[in-house]
């Protein structure tokens, strides 16, 4: 089973990077909050604007596309999110302590994208918050290099030691697949026990 992952950071930490890293790796789906925010706002909030317009301007539009983001919320407590797991594993951007309480069990695993950057007007969870909520989130530190990151959120999804024999450091990952140098044996990613809780 593909896990659902839920990447949450502040503004410009690297949570679409971690997302795209993932994909490329496991070959999962992602959307980001953002942009199905800014799809519903050009559709709905009658200024005549394309997505490609406010995405040119995105920081000029950044509070009001909150706020869409939160008046919507109150009608639909798991949006965008709800809708976006129908197509997609991995959901980056929640912005709201309470729209975080609304979707994390929707989640296997959520994931917290730690880079010095400063917080943003937009920025309302914080690795402290999820760790005194009690929300099991992990924390990926990118204040390295994109392949460091790639290490540290690879880590957590491949085992280190193969499911049939369990021998450790045996485990090779290619296209979706691990491969025990020891026994031979080969397993999808996904059909491993557990892997929706890793």
């Amino acid at each position: 089973m593909t896990p659902n992952i839920l990447i949450l950071g502040r503004t410009q930490a690297g949570k679409t990077t971690a997302a795209e890293i993932l994909v490329k790796k496991f070959g999962w789906s992602t959307s980001n909050t953002s942009d199905q925010i800014i799809h519903d706002y050009a559709e709905n909030c009658g200024l005549g604007l394309t997505v490609n317009e406010i995405l040119a301007n995105k920081d000029q539009h950044r509070m009001a596309l909150y706020e869409y983001g939160i008046e919507a919320q109150s009608v639909e407590p798991d949006y965008p999110v709800g809708r976006m797991l129908k197509t997609s594993n991995i959901i980056a951007g929640v912005r709201t302590p309470e729209q975080l309480k609304a979707v994390h069990s929707l989640f296997d695993n959520i994931l917290w994208i730690e880079k010095d950057v400063p917080a943003g007007p937009t920025d309302a969870i914080s690795w402290d918050l999820l760790r005194s909520g009690g929300y099991g989130a992990i924390k990926i530190d990118n204040n390295g290099t994109i392949k460091e990151m790639e290490a540290m959120l690879c880590s957590l999804f491949i085992p280190d030691s193969c499911p049939v024999c369990h021998t450790t450091k045996s485990v090779m990952f290619k296209d979706g697949w691990l491969e025990c140098s020891r026994c031979g044996s080969h397993c999808h990613l996904t059909s491993l026990p557990g892997a929706s809780e890793a």
